[in-house]
């Protein structure tokens, strides 16, 4: 819920934050290359994560126009209603889908590596 609340008031830390306080040399396009990261863009708007909203919405069977941010897409979720597990799994989704959306984000930018401990 936290990572949540900090996409719903846009204070993730991306890479065009990242280059802003000199922690990345350049700020990487991580999803499509096009543009620097803000939240809306990294979670939201980008086309790769477009794609995996659009297909979550479809899979509900629901239609809607393309909010602007995640603040706009989270007030429009959270608008509809459904009954018991549901609406559980349905509560859930947009929170993991941003949190999944951000462990992508990070596996591409900062690649894993084993500490050298020597």
């Amino acid at each position: 819920k936290a990572f949540g609340w900090l996409a719903w008031w846009n204070r993730v830390v991306t890479s065009d934050l990242l280059f802003n306080r000199r922690i990345l040399k350049t700020s990487i396009p991580t999803f499509c290359g096009l543009e620097m990261k803000s939240t809306n863009h990294l979670l939201l708007l980008c086309q790769s994560s477009w794609k995996v909203w659009t297909g979550c919405i479809k899979w509900y069977g629901l239609s809607w126009v393309w909010p602007r941010s995640v603040h706009d897409l989270l007030s429009w979720w959270y608008g509809h209603s459904f009954k018991h597990l549901v609406k559980t799994i349905y509560e859930a989704l947009p929170l993991t889908i941003l949190w999944l959306l951000w462990l992508a984000r990070n596996d591409i930018l900062f690649p894993k590596k084993e500490p050298n401990w020597k």
